[in-house]
């Protein structure tokens, strides 16, 4: 309950910070959809990384469902299909909405949604430093639908940001 409360805290805050104030709801935004970014585009638009980009996959993804083993589902899917999703590896990219001040914690918005990034234990070793809100970042890690949906990182190497 507590770490709710300071997301919110740190939610209004920075919004405060850009001069206007936002509520910032964790769960899919059926109002918009994720960029479609076709290869070999002209587009201008930032690639989303592909899976060879991102650390190796965890040996705990073997007992998610073959739904599961997904490389990288939106955040909407995740949220959607939340039980098929329960303890696999998924590897998600998007912008740092915002973070917390230890740098251990941070919220992913990847366009279809919002999703809680928690680094425990090994993870720990490499903190994201504080300043990244609204940087691009890859990121790879166990997903946990209870008690909230949140995606959980214990490899120091789990996130990287994207240029």
């Amino acid at each position: 309950m507590m770490k709710t409360w300071i997301w919110i805290v740190v939610g209004v805050l920075a919004a405060g910070a850009l001069g206007a104030v936002a509520f910032l709801e964790f769960g899919p935004r059926p109002d918009r959809a994720a960029p479609v970014i076709a290869k070999g585009s002209a587009s201008t638009a930032v690639a989303q990384p592909q899976p060879d980009d991102l650390p190796p996959a965890s040996a705990s993804a073997g007992t998610a469902p073959a739904a599961a083993q997904r490389a990288m589902p939106t955040i909407d899917e995740l949220i959607q299909n939340a039980a098929a999703y329960e303890g696999a590896t998924v590897s998600l990219s998007g912008t740092v909405l915002t973070q917390c001040t230890a740098g251990c914690e941070f919220a992913l918005d990847d366009g279809t949604g919002v999703l809680s990034v928690q680094l425990e234990g090994r993870g720990k070793d490499r903190l994201i430093p504080l300043g990244k809100v609204g940087k691009r970042i890859a990121a790879q890690g166990t997903f946990h639908a209870s008690p909230r949906p949140q995606v959980v990182i214990e490899d120091p190497n789990g996130w990287q940001f994207i240029k």
